[in-house]
């Protein structure tokens, strides 16, 4: 078997040019983050901008998996499925967001300051297709919800002494607590978690600026990295970061 690792002067193993780029652009990736809040990406659907860093056009096939998987719960607030959002920091009410997190605990609502233009938007640097399969997901919920809620009317509205018991069994342990679990789901319609980021150097210079070759290419890897980290769980969280 031939060893085809590159050593280096002191013997070690040499890390590739693109892993140590990769690196680079994970640590600067880490060091942008300035905290975490809840959005409805669905309301706020129109306030996203895609394709300026991920490309991708939307897959159908993906779009029906997404929608599978959502089928046996919507996993928002999993910091492993955070969903990256490239925003202007003095466009975010500073209380809005926190600067660290524990799974499981409560969520501010990220909140737009005063003064920003009312057709303020956020790059989104993923994301398209959780979008895209959540709203439908979302709509079928309800009309399930709905379904379901005049039924369970229907047989409380007929109960009487003489009401077969099979009945009264399958309004009180199948159709209301499925009631309540698809009313939880459609109460948070989009809400999804979201992560704040900044960086020292702007998103934009990055890709604009014919001087900053290594700096274009590590924001290109370093976004797409965490853009393919949290696309590939399809059930969860808003990641997003900031320009100053």
């Amino acid at each position: 078997m031939l060893d085809t690792t590159a050593p280096t002067n002191d013997g070690n193993p040499q890390v590739e040019d693109v892993i140590a780029q990769m690196n680079q652009s994970k640590d600067r990736a880490e060091s942008a983050l300035i905290g975490y809040a809840r959005l409805d990406i669905l309301d706020n659907k129109d306030r996203l901008i895609f394709g300026i860093w991920n490309p991708r056009k939307l897959v159908n096939t993906q779009l029906s998996s997404l929608r599978e998987s959502f089928a046996n719960g919507v996993d928002r607030f999993n910091p492993l499925h955070a969903m990256p959002l490239v925003v202007h920091r003095d466009w975010l009410k500073s209380n809005s967001y926190l600067p660290s997190w524990t799974a499981g605990a409560p969520l501010p609502e990220l909140k737009i300051a005063n003064g920003v233009p009312d057709d303020w938007k956020f790059k989104a640097a993923g994301g398209q297709h959780r979008i895209n399969a959540l709203g439908p997901f979302v709509d079928s919920r309800q009309k399930q919800l709905k379904e379901l809620e005049t039924e369970a009317n229907n047989i409380e509205s007929q109960l009487t002494m003489d009401t077969e018991q099979n009945e009264v069994d399958h309004l009180n342990t199948r159709l209301k607590p499925e009631i309540n679990n698809l009313r939880a789901l459609v109460t948070a319609n989009g809400q999804w978690l979201v992560n704040n980021c900044t960086t020292t150097v702007s998103i934009d210079s990055c890709f604009s600026s014919p001087r900053r070759r290594f700096a274009r290419i590590s924001c290109v890897l370093y976004l797409r990295d965490i853009m393919t980290w949290c696309c590939s769980h399809y059930r969860s969280p808003l990641h997003f970061r900031t320009r100053r």
